[in-house]
């Protein structure tokens, strides 16, 4: 699913989960706000996430690291906040740079 630069607001809505055979979610490039749902771990054939350059705020959910097939997390130039999940460790690209993350 290829949705950049498209000026789109808003939250990710939990239903996007339900999508089990996506393989790629790119968000990025938007002015989506609000934070990242649990539910994006029912995306049981992901392999890239890119979100980056948004408004996402809160946490990056520990549900994340369920995802077997997951490649690259591009989450940097967001609101997020915490520590990054240990769950996350198996990930060959994990983009967090201009984050308010904390934690080793």
């Amino acid at each position: 699913m290829n949705l950049v630069d498209l000026r789109l607001t808003g939250t990710i809505p939990p239903a996007l989960g339900k999508l089990s055979q996506l393989r790629r979610l790119a968000l990025h490039i938007n002015a989506l706000s609000g934070t990242l749902p649990p539910e994006l771990s029912g995306l049981s054939q992901l392999e890239y996430i890119n979100i980056y350059d948004n408004k996402i705020s809160g946490t990056i959910p520990s549900e994340l690291g369920a995802l077997s097939q997951l490649k690259e997390l591009g989450l940097d130039h967001n609101a997020l906040s915490g520590s990054v999940p240990k769950e996350l460790n198996k990930l060959n690209k994990l983009q967090l740079s201009a984050c308010e993350l904390g934690g080793t």
